[in-house]
Protein backbone atom coordinates (compact mmCIF):
# COMPACT_ATOMS: atom_id res chain seq x y z
CA UNK A 1 0.00 0.00 0.00
CA UNK A 2 2.86 2.33 0.74
CA UNK A 3 4.73 1.51 -2.33
CA UNK A 4 1.17 2.73 -4.42
CA UNK A 5 1.40 6.17 -2.38
CA UNK A 6 5.05 6.55 -2.84
CA UNK A 7 4.45 5.90 -6.88
CA UNK A 8 1.46 8.46 -7.16
CA UNK A 9 3.49 10.93 -4.69
CA UNK A 10 6.24 10.65 -7.48
CA UNK A 11 3.73 11.31 -10.69
CA UNK A 12 2.47 14.01 -8.72
CA UNK A 13 5.73 15.68 -8.31
CA UNK A 14 6.67 14.98 -11.87
CA UNK A 15 3.53 16.42 -13.28
CA UNK A 16 3.76 19.43 -10.74
CA UNK A 17 7.54 20.36 -11.91
CA UNK A 18 7.06 19.19 -15.87
CA UNK A 19 4.35 22.13 -16.30
CA UNK A 20 7.06 24.49 -15.19
CA UNK A 21 10.33 22.94 -16.15
CA UNK A 22 8.20 23.01 -19.88
CA UNK A 23 7.09 26.62 -19.91
CA UNK A 24 10.80 27.54 -18.55
CA UNK A 25 12.04 25.93 -21.67
CA UNK A 26 10.17 27.08 -24.51
CA UNK A 27 10.49 30.72 -23.02
CA UNK A 28 14.38 29.90 -23.11
CA UNK A 29 13.81 29.35 -26.32
CA UNK A 30 11.95 32.27 -27.58
CA UNK A 31 14.82 34.06 -26.24
CA UNK A 32 17.21 32.03 -28.09
CA UNK A 33 15.66 32.76 -31.43
CA UNK A 34 15.08 36.65 -30.28
CA UNK A 35 18.93 36.88 -30.32
CA UNK A 36 19.76 35.47 -33.19
CA UNK A 37 20.12 38.39 -36.65
CA UNK A 38 18.93 38.69 -39.21
CA UNK A 39 22.41 37.09 -41.02
CA UNK A 40 24.44 34.96 -39.01
CA UNK A 41 26.98 36.20 -40.68
CA UNK A 42 27.37 39.62 -39.01
CA UNK A 43 27.90 37.68 -35.37
CA UNK A 44 30.94 38.08 -33.59
CA UNK A 45 32.54 34.76 -33.47
CA UNK A 46 32.51 35.22 -29.45
CA UNK A 47 28.48 35.97 -29.86
CA UNK A 48 27.82 33.16 -32.06
CA UNK A 49 30.24 31.05 -29.32
CA UNK A 50 27.92 32.53 -26.66
CA UNK A 51 24.86 31.40 -28.81
CA UNK A 52 26.19 27.88 -29.14
CA UNK A 53 26.64 27.63 -25.68
CA UNK A 54 23.15 28.57 -24.93
CA UNK A 55 21.62 26.19 -27.39
CA UNK A 56 23.76 23.32 -26.05
CA UNK A 57 22.47 24.35 -22.70
CA UNK A 58 19.19 24.07 -23.86
CA UNK A 59 19.34 20.46 -25.32
CA UNK A 60 20.63 19.42 -22.16
CA UNK A 61 17.36 20.84 -20.59
CA UNK A 62 15.39 19.26 -22.90
CA UNK A 63 16.89 15.50 -22.27
CA UNK A 64 16.03 16.65 -18.81
CA UNK A 65 12.67 17.27 -19.38
CA UNK A 66 12.54 14.10 -21.81
CA UNK A 67 13.66 11.53 -18.87
CA UNK A 68 11.08 13.36 -16.77
CA UNK A 69 8.07 12.23 -19.20
CA UNK A 70 9.85 8.69 -19.19
CA UNK A 71 9.61 8.60 -15.62
CA UNK A 72 6.15 9.44 -15.37
CA UNK A 73 5.18 6.62 -17.57
CA UNK A 74 7.28 4.18 -15.48
CA UNK A 75 5.18 5.51 -12.41
CA UNK A 76 1.83 5.10 -14.09
CA UNK A 77 2.60 1.68 -15.57
CA UNK A 78 3.84 0.30 -12.24
CA UNK A 79 0.79 1.85 -10.16
CA UNK A 80 -1.57 0.41 -12.45
CA UNK A 81 0.49 -2.86 -12.24
CA UNK A 82 -0.56 -2.84 -8.49
CA UNK A 83 -3.71 -1.93 -8.67
CA UNK A 84 -4.65 -4.14 -11.24
CA UNK A 85 -3.77 -7.74 -12.19
CA UNK A 86 -0.03 -7.19 -11.62
CA UNK A 87 0.42 -7.68 -15.73
CA UNK A 88 0.71 -5.35 -17.93
CA UNK A 89 0.66 -5.65 -21.94
CA UNK A 90 3.52 -7.13 -23.82
CA UNK A 91 4.53 -5.74 -27.06
CA UNK A 92 5.76 -7.75 -29.98
CA UNK A 93 4.91 -11.35 -30.94
CA UNK A 94 3.77 -12.71 -27.56
CA UNK A 95 1.06 -9.58 -27.52
CA UNK A 96 -2.20 -11.12 -28.40
CA UNK A 97 -3.21 -8.50 -30.47
CA UNK A 98 -0.48 -9.14 -32.35
CA UNK A 99 -1.32 -12.27 -34.00
CA UNK A 100 -5.16 -10.53 -34.79
CA UNK A 101 -3.50 -8.04 -36.61
CA UNK A 102 -1.66 -10.79 -39.21
CA UNK A 103 -5.56 -12.14 -40.20
CA UNK A 104 -5.81 -7.92 -41.52
CA UNK A 105 -2.79 -7.82 -43.22
CA UNK A 106 -4.34 -9.99 -46.63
Amino acid sequence: MWDLVSVGLTGVGLIAGSSRESKAFVSDVDRLEGYLPNELADLADNRLESLILLARDLVVHGWVLSAWAGMLCTATATAAARLGSGHLPVAGRKCPVAGRSQAFSG
